[in-house]
């Protein structure tokens, strides 16, 4: 069930959008897309959670895992900003670069004597084998379907390029009708979240006993109880 202050939340970034993106196909409608409104929900549960990250000793004790938490909230953010552009490829942009740092960020969790720069140079086909050997049962499926979502949003960033023609706007045509697979981009999102999720409980041990009263408080109100269900 989405939380009455999750809706607030979407009212409030729907108000900020029709500002800054008046003609955004997204916003300039009077119906609210329910896609849109799933979207963003997902993306809330996201922030949330890794929002209490941020408080817990797992982010706290290891300095590179402190950067790539920065990056990766970021990154998640940095959706909400490339939907309702409507380019598709900057979306997937988007769920790739989160993909690449939740990964990272794995790797910095289970081999702290790695530098930052150390992680931040090591290529993806190796952050993947050394993750998936040194994991097993939920989390190693955990990874294989984030490298998964990776190369099906690296095939997206490169399926949807365009040309450029003095006479014809092409910007326009992003303003004009929703981009195609609408559906299959949600979907990714929600994968992601809950990959997100998963990871938490399997590989962060996240656990209720360890949060503040607050914290609790906060999941309980503001996540979807499908989430929250990832999580016990």
């Amino acid at each position: 069930m989405m939380s009455q202050k999750n809706n607030s939340s979407f009212d409030k970034y729907h108000t900020y959008l029709k500002k800054v993106m008046p003609h955004s196909p997204w916003v300039n409608s009077e119906q609210i897309n329910p896609t849109f409104l799933k979207v963003f929900h997902s993306i809330q549960d996201h922030l949330i959670l890794a929002e209490i990250n941020t408080d817990n000793e797992m982010f706290q004790n290891s300095n590179p895992k402190q950067i790539l938490f920065a990056y990766y909230k970021e990154n998640i953010l940095s959706i909400l900003i490339a939907w309702p552009t409507n380019h598709p490829g900057f979306i997937s942009y988007n769920i790739r670069t989160a993909c690449e740092t939740l990964l990272k960020l794995v790797y910095s969790h289970l081999f702290p004597q790695k530098s930052y720069e150390e992680v931040s140079r090591t290529s993806f086909r190796h952050l993947k084998e050394e993750i998936k050997s040194s994991t097993s049962d939920v989390t190693k499926q955990s990874i294989i379907d984030l490298c998964l979502l990776y190369g099906e949003s690296s095939k997206q960033i490169h399926g949807h390029s365009v040309s450029y023609n003095d006479d014809d706007l092409v910007i326009n045509n992003y303003f004009e009708n929703l981009f195609d697979d609408v559906k299959k981009f949600s979907k990714a999102i929600n994968e992601l979240t809950n990959i997100y999720f998963i990871l938490n409980k399997n590989l962060f041990r996240f656990s209720f006993n360890d949060l503040r009263v607050d914290q609790r408080i906060k999941i309980q109100t503001s996540i979807s109880s499908e989430k929250i269900h990832l999580l016990r």
